[in-house]
């Protein structure tokens, strides 16, 4: 997923509605920078956007078609990387390949802070499944991490439950495949992180305070790394948890 910068690109857009009929936001024609295929983005609405789904078709110069949706954004997906983009500001979202001969499409979907939702209703609805896996992920992943640090429990154990979870969750076919794909890519990015054990900072949360460098609360708290990462990590987590809170189900209807 790729955002880009705030950008003072207004005169680009265009007012008009987006393929899915989207009236919160306006968006400019879809144009080749580079290697990369992009889409102008503002915010029209009166809420924060949380959420922008975008689908690119692109041909290759081989002749390839592909669907690609890596210019979609989610500041719940992408915690702290991701932001919400505030009333009368624009984005870029972009997908890129050095055989994209051709790209159309872009924002199909969007979800606003204040919980309504206007697009497609299908990608709408792979959002929340897939928030739902997050969710799902982070309940599993956390009491391991607070187990690695009070001691109660060692990285490779935890390792290894977190391999054996995933292998189940990828094979679980009750589930759907956003649902699925939420939780594992929790464990992704846990087990990343269990395996390097390295002194490294959290990205910074532009709406919390930033996380302590892992060997500097080492240091503090005289802990050794491989509980202090795991503070760091739990700490972390938790703060995602609690920003999905509320969010993964779509609003009752009125």
């Amino acid at each position: 997923m790729k955002l880009g910068l705030l950008v003072p690109l207004v005169a680009l857009l265009v007012p008009q509605l987006s393929a899915g009929q989207i009236p919160g936001i306006q968006t400019s024609e879809v144009v080749q920078t580079g290697t990369a295929w992009e889409e102008v983005v503002k915010n029209v609405s009166g809420s924060p956007i949380v959420t922008l789904h975008a689908t690119f078709h692109c041909l290759t110069t081989n002749g390839l078609r592909i669907t690609d949706e890596n210019g979609s954004h989610d500041s719940l997906y992408q915690f702290s990387r991701d932001r919400d983009i505030p009333p009368g500001d624009s984005v870029v979202v972009r997908v890129s390949g050095n055989n994209y001969a051709q790209c159309s499409g872009g924002v199909d979907a969007v979800i606003f802070s204040d919980g309504h939702s206007e697009g497609r209703s299908e990608e709408i609805a792979n959002i929340y499944v897939h928030r739902h896996g997050l969710q799902k992920g982070l309940e599993f992943a956390i009491p391991l991490l607070d187990a690695i640090a009070t001691g109660q429990l060692t990285t490779q154990d935890a390792i290894a439950a977190l391999d054996k979870r995933g292998s189940s969750v990828a094979i679980d076919r009750t589930r759907s495949g956003k649902d699925r794909g939420g939780e594992t890519i929790v464990y992704d990015f846990v087990l990343s992180n269990l395996r390097r054990q390295s002194d490294f900072s959290t990205p910074p949360d532009f709406r919390r305070s930033r996380q302590p460098r892992v060997g500097d609360l080492a240091k503090a708290k005289n802990l050794p790394l491989e509980q202090t990462l795991a503070v760091v990590l739990s700490n972390r987590y938790k703060e995602w948890l609690a920003a999905l809170e509320g969010h993964t189900e779509p609003p009752a209807a009125n």
